[in-house]
């Protein structure tokens, strides 16, 4: 089954993860969905382009995650941005990504961990 989707801006198809990786379907439902080329279940859709012809993603678990661009006619894949380069220090992973209508705004949110690290020197005897 699907496990989510996002609609393309012209509301015409719509981008699905299941088991099997990314598909574009039509809203009609007339019709089987073709695959995205290179995108699996592992890929997190940020979003469509604006003129529909392209998905961002990006991949949880790694640090730093890319946000990538696909063309989903070729499947042409090009990095647009980094994220988490400069956070290494108890960043675990990149949870969600957004990117605005300029696709050059974006921010993120991932989950940190971090802890205190407390240094004990021993105890000073009197008279030595």
């Amino acid at each position: 089954g699907i496990w989510e989707g996002i609609p393309s801006p012209d509301g015409t198809v719509f981008a699905a993860r299941s088991q099997a990786g990314w598909s574009i379907h039509p809203i009609s439902g007339t019709a089987e969905g073709r695959p995205v080329p290179s995108l699996d279940q592992t890929h997190y859709l940020i979003r469509w382009s604006p003129d529909g012809k392209a998905l961002y993603y990006f991949q949880r678990g790694s640090i730093p995650a890319a946000v990538d661009r696909v063309d989903i006619a070729t499947g042409r894949h090009e990095t647009i941005a980094t994220i988490g380069e400069n956070e290494r220090a108890g960043l675990v992973s990149i949870l969600s990504v957004s990117l605005g209508d300029d696709m050059r705004s974006l921010v993120y949110g991932g989950w940190n961990y971090t802890s205190v690290l407390y240094t004990v020197a021993p105890a000073k005897q009197p008279g030595k």
